[in-house]
C-alpha cells in the first residue's frame, strides 16, 4: 500500500472492530521511522470533532503507562486524523481469547493482572475530566480488541478519546457483547 497521510507513510490498514466507529485505522511510519496508529475520520461533524479534540487533549495530559498516548491531531484532505502510539510487538486480547476458545482458561493471575491494569487506566481516564463532564474521557465501548498485551506483559489500552465515533453506532457495533445493559436499552 503506497499512501501518505500527512507526514506518515501508511504500512497497512488495520482490520478490527474500530472500522464500525465511522473511521479507518492504519499502521503507519512517521518521521524518524517511528510507528504509529492513525485513526482517520472522514468529514466529522462539528460536534464529533469538538468531542474528539477535547477528549484527546485530556488523553495527552494523562501520561498513564497503560493508555496509548495521543501524539497529534491534524486535518488531512477533509478528514480528522488522530495519531497515537501503538504497541507493535503486542497481541490483541481478542486474539488471545480466540486462541483459548475451547482449549482451556487463562491463568487466573494473568487475568487479575490484566484486569487491574485496565481498571487503573480507566479510573485515571474517568477522573481526568473538567467541570463540564461527569467523566473525563468516555471510552464508548471497551472490548478485547482495544487491549494489546506485549511479550513482557505490558498492557496497552488503545482508542480512548474516540468515544464520539462509537456513540452513534454503539448498537450496531460488533462489540455489543461488551456494551453495558443500560446502553443497549438506550440509556447512558
Amino acid at each position: 500500500m503506497s499512501k501518505t497521510i500527512g507526514e506518515y507513510q501508511v504500512i497497512t490498514r488495520l482490520e478490527d472492530e474500530r472500522g464500525a466507529e465511522g473511521g479507518e485505522r492504519f499502521l503507519a511510519e512517521g518521521p524518524g521511522g517511528t510507528r504509529a496508529s492513525l485513526w482517520v475520520v472522514a468529514a466529522p461533524s462539528a460536534e464529533v470533532r469538538e468531542r474528539i479534540e477535547r477528549e484527546t487533549a485530556i488523553i495527552r495530559d494523562l501520561e498513564h503507562e497503560v493508555i496509548a498516548p495521543v501524539r497529534e491531531i491534524f486535518d488531512h484532505d477533509g478528514s480528522l486524523v488522530v495519531v497515537s502510539d501503538t504497541l507493535l510487538a503486542g497481541l490483541g486480547a481478542d486474539r488471545i481469547i480466540e486462541s483459548l476458545d475451547g482449549k482451556g482458561v487463562a491463568d487466573p493471575k494473568a487475568a487479575y493482572y490484566l484486569g487491574g491494569q485496565l481498571a487503573a487506566a480507566l479510573a485515571r481516564a474517568h477522573a481526568a475530566g473538567d467541570d463540564e463532564d461527569i467523566f473525563g474521557v468516555c471510552h464508548g465501548h471497551l472490548s478485547p480488541a482495544r487491549v494489546r498485551i506485549g511479550p513482557a506483559g505490558e498492557v496497552r489500552l488503545e482508542g480512548l478519546g474516540l468515544a464520539a465515533l462509537a456513540a452513534p453506532l454503539i448498537s450496531a457495533s460488533n462489540a455489543s457483547a461488551y456494551v453495558p445493559p443500560e446502553q443497549r436499552e438506550g440509556g447512558r
